[in-house]
């Protein structure tokens, strides 16, 4: 059964957290390390959560573009991506009429978090494990 748009939304983090604890188990490693990447989607409009007009290497300009910051971990048993969060623009946080519209109800009532910050929060799931 597929699920669509808030509804699916509402168990990613499940998803994510028993995908990542998956690859833990299976790549924990005593000199494995986390890459940490934010990568630029292009967009043509506005209407996407959290798109604006800022730098994206993916153009290396900037661009009408969502930002998703990635974790991974890699060691010497193979490598998985661990954490994946879209970064949310302090414009977006602060209209709330557009966050309330296009944002999940977790991501909506959050406050403005930098993309450094939002790698500290997939580094600290990946320490709880």
């Amino acid at each position: 059964m597929r699920l669509g748009g808030l509804a699916q939304e509402a168990h990613l983090p499940q998803v994510r957290d028993r995908v990542r604890n998956d690859a833990l188990r299976e790549l924990r490693s005593a000199g494995a390390v986390l890459i940490m990447d934010n990568t630029g989607f292009l967009k043509k409009g506005k209407h996407s959560a959290g798109v604006k007009r800022q730098y994206s290497g993916t153009s290396g300009r900037i661009e009408n573009s969502q930002v998703r910051v990635f974790l991974c971990y890699s060691s010497d048993k193979g490598a998985a991506l661990v954490n994946s969060e879209l970064y949310i623009p302090q414009e977006w946080i602060a209209d709330r009429e557009r966050a309330e519209e296009k944002l999940s109800p977790r991501k909506c009532g959050s406050a403005y978090r930098t993309a450094p910050s939002a790698h500290r929060g997939g580094m600290a799931r990946v320490a709880r494990h």
